[in-house]
């Protein structure tokens, strides 16, 4: 239920932010380099051998101010079910997006798009311990993007923890 909650209030949030903006403003433009089908595959950083995969479709919501994502993702043998939403706010010129994931792991990334290069992170645990996780993602071409996730735990080292490469199909 916390969890719903958590998701809930920040969706609040993000509607009020984009409520403010007008309509496709440059920075939600940007935004819609995500729109469409896509397909993911990469592999685990952290233990050889183990792939990763993911299709989302992602479209705008009626106003063109938030952006939506079904995402359905599996890493090994575990499976999730994502919902994801991206916004700009413009009083702190940053790029929001919140995630409520099936198996529990909801989410508030900050981040910037320049120049068809993503850069978001957020923070939560890993195994109990507080953790910071940062995700880029690249445009390599038309429908073509690379992407890569790494998180440092309790202060520690950054840790490369996946990459991979997705493709829009529509």
């Amino acid at each position: 239920m916390k969890s719903f909650c958590t998701f809930v209030c920040c969706l609040v949030l993000l509607l009020g932010m984009a409520w403010s903006q007008t309509p496709q403003s440059p920075e939600l433009k940007k935004l819609d380099e995500l729109s469409g089908k896509w397909t993911c595959s990469g592999e685990s950083r952290i233990t050889p051998g183990i792939k990763t995969s993911a299709s989302f479709e992602c479209s705008w919501e009626k106003s063109g101010k938030i952006l939506f994502c079904q995402q359905q993702f599996q890493v090994d043998k575990t499976a999730s079910a994502d919902i994801m939403a991206f916004t700009f706010d413009t009083s702190s010129q940053i790029y929001v997006g919140t995630t409520l994931s099936s198996i529990g792991f909801p989410a508030v990334y900050t981040g910037s798009i320049q120049d068809g290069k993503w850069n978001f992170a957020r923070e939560g645990t890993w195994q109990g311990k507080m953790a910071k996780y940062e995700f880029s993602r690249v445009n390599i071409g038309k429908g073509e993007a690379t992407f890569a996730w790494r998180r440092s735990v309790a202060g520690g080292p950054w840790v490369p923890t996946s990459e991979g490469k997705c493709t829009r199909s529509n």
